[in-house]
């Protein structure tokens, strides 16, 4: 969770802010740090809306993982309707010629509660771009801000008295943690507690040693407690010679420590970027003998960096388990990388994939020599007679819902692995061998933590 806020920018109080409108009689919908940007989409898609994007993209500091400040959607302001409004935060991008500089407003609970508005006004898109670049902690520490006091209200109305009772009489000092975090374990002036759960786990560490001077808290004293800690260039070098075996060490996980429950006769396959950088207009700098620009249609979003294909075995109930791993670079397609990498190899199955892996001809033939069938959602056939086209919609569009569903868990298994290890981020890889640590490492620590 974020553990890194700060106070409004000083810069703030200089901007002309406006509040508005009656407060909201709705519960605001959304998750916490998730925002709405209501923008024209030529505007987004260009720099103005780009320099927007990478502002709230941008890694909140403090934190051991490379983590996103704000979870981004958006919207053009003719879809943004009654639904919309209800989102917790909203960031409004009015560029007209009526205005005659930059500058901001905001507006609190107007359509629900809590609920923050900002509006960016500019009189072009070039001012705009200037704006957000110069102001770009004020529009984080907006928001932040914003979360931060939400967190507040909400754990002072309930919060564990239990922990609160306990790190009092430890530390002397009053704390408010959430209730879920109902698992604990005391030592000598040290208290730990957690939810301890399988998914989305959360923990808090306190712990206390003697004040001795105004160094206790400098590098060279905590530095001092671990003499033998490589600097942070050789600790990376060192990781990075070892990316042939971390994935010797995946392909064994992968071979010898397959569940009971899982289903041999069905595989479920798909992709997910590995993102070194995002922008349709950028192009990545680092481990380019690997990595490509690349679209992901989920996402709308141009990136640079991998594709991480997975085809996994069915698990009733659970999020299946993969059989095979193979990284491609962003643009390929991943039907020309598992035609390569894996279709010769596959033996008596049903494969349930997206459209994108449909070709009639080359599966009707696997299916004849090697009794492999895949099922994707039905695939729009060029040339075919409208008449053909409504009179078939019906059972088409059934046949894809339960292909769809079969499927729907390969996403599942994507979105728990980014959960676990954040490995869609690689922003901060330097090199090729880096970004192979960096994403099958993260592959590893998710496999082990799945087995055992």
């Amino acid at each position: 969770m974020k553990k890194y806020f700060s106070y409004l920018s000083m810069a703030l109080i200089a901007f002309v802010f406006a509040s508005c409108g009656l407060k909201g009689n709705h519960t605001s919908s959304g998750r916490a740090y998730e925002l709405l940007v209501v923008v024209d989409h030529g505007v987004w898609d260009r720099a103005a809306g780009r320099a927007l994007h990478d502002v709230l993209d941008s890694d909140m500091p403090g934190l051991p993982q490379s983590e996103p400040s704000f979870r981004i959607m958006y919207t053009s302001p003719k879809d943004y309707d009654s639904t919309l409004k209800l989102i917790r935060n909203i960031i409004i991008v009015d560029i007209k010629d009526i205005y005659t500089k930059a500058s901001f407003k905001y507006a609190k609970d107007v359509y629900a509660n809590p609920q923050m508005i900002l509006t960016i006004q500019a009189p072009n898109e070039e001012e705009f771009q200037k704006f957000v670049e110069e102001n770009k902690q004020t529009i984080v520490d907006f928001f932040t801000r914003a979360e931060m006091n939400r967190q507040i209200s909400m754990l002072e109305e309930k919060h564990s008295n239990f922990i609160s009772q306990k790190v009092d009489s430890l530390f002397g000092c009053d704390i408010w943690l959430p209730a879920e975090l109902a698992n604990s374990k005391t030592g000598k002036d040290f208290f730990w507690a957690s939810t301890n759960t399988g998914t989305a786990d959360r923990n808090f560490v306190m712990y206390s040693y003697p004040y001795t001077d105004k160094d206790t808290f400098t590098k060279e004293y905590l530095l001092s407690w671990f003499p033998n800690l490589p600097s942070y260039q050789t600790f990376n070098y060192r990781l990075n010679l070892m990316s042939e075996a971390i994935n010797e060490l995946v392909k064994h996980l992968i071979t010898f420590f397959k569940p009971t429950d899982c289903d041999s006769m069905i595989s479920l396959i798909d992709s997910m970027p590995i993102i070194t950088c995002a922008g349709k207009n950028k192009t990545g700098k680092v481990a380019t003998e690997i990595a490509t620009k690349g679209y992901c249609s989920t996402k709308n979003m141009y990136y640079f960096g991998l594709k991480l294909h997975t085809l996994a075995f069915r698990r009733e109930g659970t999020i299946p388990f993969p059989e095979m791993i193979i990284l491609s670079s962003a643009e390929e397609n991943d039907l020309t990388v598992l035609k390569r990498e894996a279709a010769d190899s596959l033996i008596n199955r049903y494969i349930f994939a997206d459209k994108i892996y449909s070709d009639f001809s080359f599966w009707g033939n696997k299916q004849q020599e090697q009794g492999v069938t895949m099922m994707t959602p039905v695939k729009a056939i060029k040339g075919e007679e409208p008449i053909i086209t409504q009179r078939e919609k019906a059972g088409r569009d059934l046949f894809s819902t339960a292909v769809s569903k079969v499927r729907q868990p390969i996403e599942s298994f994507f979105n728990w692995l980014n959960e676990k290890t954040n490995i869609q981020r690689a922003m901060k890889v330097r090199s090729t061998s880096g970004l192979l640590v960096h994403t099958m490492g993260k592959i590893a620590i998710a496999f082990i933590y799945l087995i055992f």
